[in-house]
C-alpha cells in the first residue's frame, strides 16, 4: 500500500539547493492494526525547485519506511508532505568609493562593485546596477562609512537575493571645502598739502 505523510518543514534561506529539513513526520494511510509497526527514517525532503518563494510545496524525498510491517507498504516520495518558504539571501558588497569635497549631501560615487555572499554556481548570474552610495552623514571627515544605497541586483538569479542597502560597502573622505573671499576695498588718500 502506498503511503503519504504530513510533516513540519523548516523555512530556509536560499542556498541554491532544493533540500528541505523535515520534523514530526506522520504517515498517512496505515492499515488499522499496523499503527506503531510502520515508522519512518530520514528528515530530508525536497522543495519543488531551488528558487526563493513563499508556501512552496515540499515532498518527502528523503523519507524511508521502517518497522516490522514496512515491507507491506511503499512511501510516495513525490507527494507533498508540507509547505515552507525559501527566503531571499541577503547580499552585501565591496566597492571603491571616490573621495569628494564637502557639498552638503551624503551622495557617494561607487565603482568596481563586487557582491559578497553569492551561492556557489550563481557566480555571473547575479550582478549590480547603480553607482551611487551614501556617506553616513554629509559632514567632512576621513575614512567615512559608505553604504550601497543606490545599488540594485540584476541577472537571471537576482530574484533569489536581496541587497543590504544599509550595510557598509566601503570608506572614503569628505574633504573640507576651501572658501575664498572677496571684499570691496576703499583706499583713503590724505593730502599733506595743508601742512606745508
Amino acid at each position: 500500500k502506498l503511503l503519504t505523510a504530513n510533516a513540519d518543514v523548516a523555512d530556509k534561506t536560499y542556498d541554491g539547493t532544493t533540500t528541505a529539513n523535515l520534523s514530526n513526520v506522520a504517515l498517512v494511510g496505515i492499515v488499522d492494526g499496523d499503527q506503531g509497526k510502520v515508522g519512518t527514517s530520514g528528515t530530508t525532503g525536497a522543495f519543488s525547485d531551488k528558487n526563493a518563494g513563499q508556501d512552496k510545496s515540499v515532498s518527502g524525498s528523503g523519507i524511508a519506511l521502517t518497522g516490522e510491517e514496512a515491507d507491506n507498504y511503499a512511501f510516495d516520495s513525490d507527494a507533498e508532505i508540507g509547505k515552507a518558504d525559501i527566503d531571499r539571501k541577503l547580499l552585501t558588497a565591496n566597492a571603491d568609493v571616490a573621495d569628494k569635497t564637502y557639498d552638503g549631501t551624503t551622495t557617494a560615487n561607487l565603482s568596481n562593485v563586487s557582491l559578497v555572499g553569492i551561492v556557489g554556481g550563481d557566480e555571473g548570474k547575479v550582478n549590480t546596477s547603480g553607482t551611487t552610495g551614501a556617506f553616513s552623514d554629509k559632514n567632512a571627515g576621513q575614512s567615512k562609512s559608505v553604504s550601497g544605497s543606490g545599488i540594485a541586483l540584476t541577472g537571471e538569479e537576482a530574484d533569489n537575493y536581496s541587497f543590504n542597502t544599509s550595510a557598509e560597502i566601503g570608506k572614503a573622505d569628505i574633504d573640507r571645502k576651501v572658501l575664498t573671499a572677496s571684499a570691496d576695498v576703499c583706499l583713503l588718500y590724505t593730502s599733506d598739502a595743508a601742512d606745508e
